[in-house]
């Protein structure tokens, strides 16, 4: 989704929208209408890439006029792709099928319940791949403590909350989010959790693109785990916390 988004982000800028086409990923287009997506080769073209994985490169802003280009790389800076926010919500609206999904279960989940819920709080909590991850010394997962700091910060806010939780790992959860109004989300696939969490209120990101979508999507308020690079991660100099992170959203730590 970085990537598709930055890709029109960058055409814009170089004037080149209306030919931009996003070439390597066809699971978009079973989710969002991607306008911009095609099967054409880009072997022939020029190639690009980023300086990080996480920051923004001003050199995408001037590319080349006379060349058709290949970028290339991991593209998750908002800086790329906030001048079209209209645009990119629009390509990121969700297919019929999975919207629909998502909404009966969001219904299922916060209607009828004993006491009125005034804000939905969704809430993401990435675990899986990124276990390993740990492992091996690039990122930080977030403890447990960081989830009850995030919730204690939307209930100084606002009355009557609920939480939903999406994760790979509900287990993990149900161990370790017990605090109350929190509802861990059954399992269903990835698609249909993301627009579930779309349609709350605000959200609580863990780390990671898919919740960073999540938050950008649903549109309130966002509070992100501000302590993820490990201090041995390779690629540290490539992430830019103020070039990832929209300058709104909260940051919490351990």
């Amino acid at each position: 989704m970085f990537q598709y988004a930055s890709l029109l982000g960058i055409a814009h800028s170089n004037n080149r929208l209306e030919k931009a086409f996003y070439t390597t990923n066809s699971l978009l287009k079973n989710v969002f209408p991607t306008t911009h997506s095609s099967d054409r080769s880009s072997e022939c073209f020029t190639k690009i890439g980023e300086k990080g994985s996480a920051c923004y490169d001003p050199k995408f802003a001037t590319l080349p006029e006379t060349k058709n280009v290949t970028v290339s790389g991991y593209l998750q800076s908002w800086k790329y792709f906030h001048h079209i926010e209209d645009v990119i919500r629009r390509e990121f609206t969700f297919l019929p099928l999975v919207a629909n999904q998502a909404q009966g279960r969001f219904r299922n989940l916060t209607e009828g319940r004993k006491s009125k819920v005034t804000q939905v709080i969704g809430i993401h909590a990435r675990r899986g791949d990124y276990v390993r991850q740990l492992e091996i010394g690039q990122f930080k997962l977030p403890p447990p403590s960081f989830f009850k700091k995030a919730t204690e910060y939307f209930r100084s806010k606002y009355r009557d909350v609920l939480f939903l939780v999406v994760s790979q790992d509900p287990a993990w959860c149900k161990k370790h989010l017990t605090m109350d109004g929190v509802v861990i989300v059954p399992p269903s696939e990835a698609s249909v959790h993301l627009s579930l969490l779309t349609l709350c209120d605000h959200t609580i990101v863990s780390l990671g693109s898919y919740g960073w979508w999540a938050g950008y999507l649903a549109g309130g308020e966002v509070v992100y785990y501000n302590n993820c690079v490990h201090p041995n991660m390779t690629a540290k100099k490539g992430f830019v916390p103020a070039d990832h992170y929209r300058p709104e959203w909260v940051g919490i730590g351990d």
